[in-house]
């Protein structure tokens, strides 16, 4: 929850809060999946508008930049922590085209995701010698 954000002085109710927060825990949990709003409106019975804006409230985030940061992150993690190619790591993470995922990456990040790869290796070589 936002720092800033006090829970009482929210406009809803404790179960409407549970919802927002049982949908933030299922998007941290598939990321992988095809999620769009009308599928987490269906699936936790919640109206779309009182969704987005909670959801905002709460967590100071749109739903899907929310998604798209938990993406971002977790390709960031196996990029550096993994020696998964970066097509592998895209598909991982939801992205049918590693292009797109490379457009998106360096949208979030302002570095392409070669650039890290290749910074890691780097320092690696460096601290090698």
């Amino acid at each position: 929850m936002k720092a800033s954000q006090d829970i009482r002085n929210l406009n809803c109710s404790n179960i409407d809060l549970k919802i927002i927060q049982e949908i933030k825990t299922y998007l941290e949990e598939n990321i992988k999946e095809d999620i769009h709003i009308i599928t987490l409106v269906r699936q936790f019975g919640i109206n779309e508008f009182k969704l987005k804006s909670l959801f905002k409230q709460v967590y100071g985030i749109t739903v899907m930049r929310y998604l798209r940061k938990c993406r971002m992150d977790r390709a960031r993690d196996m990029l550096m922590n993994t020696d998964l190619e970066i097509k592998e790591i895209a598909f991982l993470i939801g992205f049918k085209y590693a292009h797109h995922f490379s457009k998106v990456y360096q949208a979030h990040f302002h570095v392409l995701p070669k650039e890290v790869r290749g910074h890691i290796y780097d320092n690696l070589l460096i601290n090698k010698s």
